[in-house]
């Protein structure tokens, strides 16, 4: 998180050179939101912003653009905008996008997970049907490491009226100096694009930039009929992008899974608290919705939140008997996104062999 500093030269800078550098912003409208017709506080609608290529490790600017619908309500003390962080999901220290806005007027903000930026607009017009924007533009600082192309950011935004008693309680460390030079306020927009939306969504898309998931280990296992091994594998990321935590639910971003060869059998799981294992009842559900894997059946699958750049699962097995068909274990995204399938650099190394060196069974050995 930010704090607010006195001057806006540092994040001034850097969102001019956004600009300079040709960032394609686009902001519009769609039909009114029936649930803010009713709250005297929402007098606007929205319009979503996306972004498309914004270049890892720099500072992407934003401006959207939204219609006074109403009236502002008589109590009206001020406008205030807000704009979030994306989520760092599931604990992870790594926030894709993060919201900057250094003028006097703003500050950092935080709602549980979420974090972001509060600005607050004293000096407000009564403009019904204008479409409005912001004098100048919020900053969303782009992590380097982010994976790409990726919507990094899926991040709201807000545009609403308090009044004074709600200004005081909520927002009083926010306050607006007539006086200052660094103020971000609301003026009339340019232009209007009813079809584009209206959730107040901030949509970063990150520049290419792939991670490169794979798996590695001991793969061959022999020795004698009832013997036990404890089989460790790794399961890594050669980058140049973080393997982030990039699924909205609470299963996992990446998931493990393997297929035993023939005449060994699955012994026992890891159960570091890394990983997410799902119950033997589910993984014929698990295989049936599964879409990118190489293997014909699961005999255990795993997810995990994150994948670092090398991170042993172990797993016991037990030998009973010789060979047949070989087995295999992969590793995969587990995460929704129309971007999933570009972000892995090299699918070669996704799966390893897993081989039971006995001879098949009826050929002599201890595969008999």
């Amino acid at each position: 998180m930010h704090s607010a500093p006195s001057s806006g030269t540092r994040v001034n800078a850097r969102l001019a050179a956004a600009v300079v550098a040709g960032l394609a912003a686009t902001a519009g409208l769609a039909a009114p939101a029936v649930a803010q017709d009713a709250d005297p506080h929402h007098p606007y609608l929205l319009g979503d912003v996306v972004v498309t290529e914004a270049p890892q490790g720099t500072t992407v600017a934003v401006t959207p653009t939204f219609l006074q619908e109403r009236g502002l309500d008589p109590d009206t003390a001020a406008v205030v905008v807000e704009f979030d962080d994306s989520v760092a999901r599931l604990g992870s220290r790594y926030i894709g996008a993060e919201a900057v806005a250094d003028y006097d007027n703003c500050a950092d903000t935080a709602v549980g997970q979420v974090g972001g930026i509060v600005c607050v607009i004293t000096d407000v017009a009564d403009q019904v049907g204008t479409a409005l924007t912001l004098t100048d533009p919020i900053g969303y600082e782009i992590l380097a490491q982010a994976p790409g192309p990726y919507d990094v950011c899926r991040c709201a935004y807000r545009v609403a009226t308090v009044d004074a008693a709600t200004l005081q309680a909520e927002y009083g460390g926010v306050t607006w100096d007539p006086a200052s030079q660094n103020l971000l306020g609301i003026e009339a927009a340019d232009a209007w694009d009813p079809s584009a939306g209206t959730a107040g969504t901030v949509t970063l898309v990150t520049a290419a930039n792939p991670y490169d998931l794979k798996v590695t280990g001991n793969n061959t296992f022999g020795g004698a009929v009832g013997d036990l091994y404890t089989a460790p594998v790794w399961f890594g990321n050669d980058g140049p992008a973080l393997g982030l935590d990039m699924s909205f639910d609470d299963q996992g971003s990446y998931v493990i899974r393997g297929r035993m060869p023939d005449g060994i059998e699955l012994a026992s799981l890891d159960d570091a608290p890394y990983w997410n294992c799902v119950d033997e009842a589910a993984l014929g559900e698990e295989y049936d919705r599964a879409e990118d894997t190489v293997l014909d059946r699961f005999d255990f699958v795993c997810y995990a939140e994150s994948i670092r750049s090398r991170t042993q699962f172990s797993f016991g097995i037990r030998i009973v008997g010789g060979s047949g068909e070989q087995g295999m274990i992969e590793v995969a995204p587990a995460y929704t996104s129309p971007y999933a399938d570009s972000l892995d650099a090299d699918s070669s190394n996704d799966v390893m062999p897993f081989i039971n060196a006995l001879p098949p069974a009826g050929a002599g050995g201890d595969g008999d």
